[in-house]
């Protein structure tokens, strides 16, 4: 039988003819040999010529394997992928980007060698209008395993209150399959709003173990976002079911002796950006509605008209803001948006 490859690359794909012969040609620079990959294509319904740009690669490298289904987003995408995934580990990236094959080589040993659930590397981000490339490295103890412990304590933590840019993209680190396959871990295919955050987020509460490897591993071309408008109006969607996921993860696990502290600081933060994307024009008045009237939106303020009045007066909102939050939090959800 042969043996089953050290790693699965998946890439979802969509419209992507542009880029995705330089994406899949950076997998196999400067590559050592030393490690058996699988690249999965998940063609996500392309209408250009994408997958014909694929089944040519895959002449030339045996190893990719085109997948193609209807279109359903990057989500459902990379869901197909990781079901078709045989590696030890999965690595995670974009179609318009770059990998750096001999760090993702080092990374693959060394995850071998110390055993951890998940490894993290650092990125470039270059911006599309200038070219600049601007480093992006984890705020981490580097070269070390950092234990479970670790992770409850001061990484997931940062997802309530600190800079979670390494954290929350996935193609910046490798994922041990299995733990991905034992406890059922999906990319939630109804966010269209940080679903890589959430995936990691999931993931972090079953990891044992993580370790930091300080060494770039991806370029990432900042392109902007191709449909703002759309992007604007699923942001309160995404806000009100964070909140439950991480109201839900500080309850679990007692994040430190101060957790209400924390937890203020997750209402601020919901309360402030909720209101701010319902005052966004792009979004109409029934999307507000609609939007008002999800179970997990009603959480939401039924939660924060709980709060104290010191929790209340931290939010930066002004006064008729404040007022219509108020009238949210009592569920009077109609008067509340004549006032935003």
């Amino acid at each position: 039988m042969m043996n089953k490859p050290d790693c699965s690359i998946i890439i979802p794909a969509y419209n992507t003819e542009d880029t995705i012969s330089r994406s899949i040609r950076s997998i196999f620079t400067d590559s050592g040999g030393d490690y058996r990959y699988e690249v999965l294509i998940v063609d996500d319904g392309s209408s250009d010529n994408t997958a014909q740009i694929v089944r040519d690669l895959s002449e030339e490298y045996p190893c990719i394997r085109l997948i193609q289904k209807e279109n359903g987003g990057v989500s459902s995408a990379r869901n197909m992928g990781l079901n078709a995934a045989q590696g030890h580990f999965v690595y995670l990236m974009d179609a318009d980007d770059e990998l750096i094959r001999p760090a993702l080589d080092k990374i693959v040993r060394r995850a071998y060698s110390v055993g951890a659930d998940m490894m993290i590397a650092d990125y470039e981000q270059v911006k599309d209008d200038s070219g600049e490339a601007e480093y992006v490295a984890a705020d981490l103890p580097a070269n070390e395993t950092l234990d479970e412990a670790f992770i409850r304590t001061k990484i997931l933590p940062l997802f309530v209150d600190g800079d979670t840019r390494t954290l929350s993209s996935v193609w910046n680190k490798l994922y041990v399959r299995r733990l991905i396959s034992d406890a059922g871990l999906t990319f939630n295919e109804g966010r269209t709003h940080g679903e890589d955050w959430e995936f990691n987020i999931q993931f972090l509460q079953k990891a044992k173990t993580i370790y930091y490897d300080n060494i770039l591993l991806y370029r990432y071309e900042n392109r902007g976002i191709p449909n703002l408008s759309k992007y604007k109006k699923s942001l309160a969607q995404g806000y009100a079911h964070s909140y439950r996921l991480l109201s839900d993860m500080i309850r679990t696990y007692s994040l430190d002796e101060n957790d209400r502290l924390i937890q203020k600081k997750l209402e601020n933060k919901i309360a402030y950006n909720f209101i701010s994307v319902l005052k966004m024009d792009e979004v109409s008045f029934e999307e507000k509605k609609n939007l008002l009237r999800m179970e997990e939106a009603k959480a939401v303020f039924s939660d924060l008209a709980d709060s104290d009045r010191d929790t209340l007066a931290a939010l930066q909102l002004s006064r008729k803001d404040k007022a219509a939050f108020g009238l949210l939090s009592r569920g009077m959800l109609q008067l509340a948006l004549k006032l935003i």
